[in-house]
């Protein structure tokens, strides 16, 4: 009997200490499950933060680009840069020579109903105006612990309070930026480019590089000093964004992201200078690209005082002028429908806004009197909703180099239209205009310098000249980010 006991006794030791292992087993999957999931839940409420931080940093270098851009739009090489004398009345502090300082708090309410403060500061240094923007974020986070008893989290070491709290996340992002040239390529458009006209080529030079110019102008018939950077490019990303057609493109052809957006005619060549200039057809391995991914800014008439021109109705050389300027300064013409000649001194500044639309159908003109030692920077501000220039009338930039005239398109400007027999030499700049190039007889007449357009649609025959020195020291659009990476 008392062996029997003994037996039982024994069984029940044995079921007693199994029980209290297989307890022991769950309570520690249990305390590891627990575990793993407040890991798991501190990881999410991290991540969350982490992201954050990104956006607020992003939103500091928003801010210091706002003010580095202040006269973007303006398009005049001294004015730009002048965002330093606006930075103490935008908040910003200089602790430091060509340094400027801006934090700024952003409270919130949680889910919770607790309040948080995000937050971020922001440098700008400015050197050789070339400013530099760098940005830190300052972003709490805490994690919340699902209901369950306090005891079981007490009894694997959790907070009891429910919540916990880490020290803030702080992450720092480094902008360089650049001096944005209105004309980075020779002719650029929002929407689509169409090249359907006959005996259509681009090709580059730099008027500011004796040995890719002739004396500043384009190396006419001495095509070792030409280059190939006559650019064709659409931000459009639609089926036939831009269609070469039988245009002989010494340059790159770009569009925006997407599919069949190039398109190419049978004679159609583009590619470097030995492959156009050998016959090569097709567009060579490397120059096309679908990644123009530019933002072309409206034209912003700079704040002046605009008069009329004093004299009018004036003979030069035995031509009948509308309207005749001979100095520097700001003028308005209302209703131009006569020649205008600009006669001012060199290194003068007239800058022009026409009101009303333009159309000439005869043998107008608009004459930029200059040569290689003298003569104006003219500046034309379309605000019209049209400049036709039909007929035999053009615009005379006698001196021959791009950057002594410039055509601006105020958002007002629709259309341009050039279909006289006369070459051109400077830049266009109306990205709310569609642009339209027709004439040309049999002889194929010369676009020197650069254009950007809403549309392009050429039906003559020209052969674009891009200036790079548009590129380098021409306007700009304002400063735009070149390189980006956290620190």
């Amino acid at each position: 009997m008392k062996l029997l006991r003994a037996k039982i006794a024994a069984s029940q030791g044995s079921v007693l200490l199994i029980s209290l292992i297989f307890a022991a087993i769950a309570g520690v999957t249990l305390a590891s499950y627990l575990i793993m999931v407040e890991n798991q839940t501190v990881s999410v409420y991290r991540s969350q933060s982490w992201n954050v931080a990104m956006t607020v940093s992003e939103a500091g270098v928003e801010d210091a680009l706002q003010l580095i851009n202040r006269y973007a739009g303006s398009f005049e090489e001294d004015i730009l840069p002048q965002w330093t004398n606006h930075a103490a009345a935008e908040n910003w502090s200089s602790p430091s020579a060509n340094v400027y300082y801006m934090s700024r708090n952003m409270p919130y309410q949680a889910t919770s109903g607790a309040w948080f403060t995000n937050s971020y500061e922001v440098w700008i240094t400015n050197r050789n105006s070339e400013p530099e923007i760098f940005a830190t974020a300052t972003v709490p986070w805490t994690f919340h612990y699902a209901s369950a008893p306090q005891a079981m989290f007490a009894g694997i070491g959790l907070a009891v309070d429910g919540t916990g709290f880490r020290p803030p996340i702080r992450r720092n992002v480094h902008v360089k930026t650049k001096y944005g040239a209105l004309w980075q390529v020779a002719m650029a458009a929002v929407q689509t480019i169409d090249l359907k006209g006959k005996n259509v080529a681009t090709d580059s030079f730099d008027s500011a590089d004796a040995d890719f110019s002739s004396a500043g102008q384009y190396p006419l018939g001495i095509p070792w000093k030409t280059k190939a950077n006559g650019d064709v490019a659409t931000t459009r990303a639609i089926v036939d964004s831009l269609n070469v057609g039988n245009a002989k493109i010494k340059g790159h052809v770009r569009t925006g992201p997407g599919d069949n957006t190039i398109t190419i005619g049978p004679n159609g060549s583009v590619g470097d200078r030995f492959w156009v200039e050998s016959g090569f057809k097709g567009i060579k391995d490397g120059w096309s690209s679908t990644d123009f991914n530019v933002v072309f800014p409206d034209v912003v008439l700079p704040n002046s005082q605009w008069i009329e021109p004093v004299d009018r109705n004036v003979t030069i050389d035995g031509e009948l002028y509308e309207f005749a300027i001979f100095s520097a300064g700001d003028y308005q013409i209302n209703n131009l429908v006569g020649s205008l000649m600009i006669d001012a001194p060199k290194g003068a500044l007239v800058r022009i806004l026409i009101r009303s639309s333009v159309k000439f159908t005869a043998k107008e003109v608009i004459r930029i009197k200059s040569d290689q030692d003298s003569g104006a920077t003219v500046r034309i501000y379309m605000a019209g909703a049209e400049m036709n220039l039909g007929g035999q009338s053009y615009i005379d930039n006698q001196g021959g180099f791009a950057d002594r005239f410039y055509l601006f398109g105020l958002p007002s400007c629709q259309s341009i239209t050039f279909g006289g027999n006369a070459s051109f030499y400077g830049g266009i700049y109306a990205p709310q205009a569609v642009f339209a190039l027709g004439g040309g007889g049999n002889d194929v007449w010369d676009f020197v310098g650069g254009s950007v357009t809403k549309t392009v649609m050429m039906n003559g025959h020209f052969n674009f000249h891009y200036d790079e020195n548009l590129g380098k020291n021409g306007p700009g659009s304002g400063f735009i980010p070149v390189a980006w990476g956290e620190k």
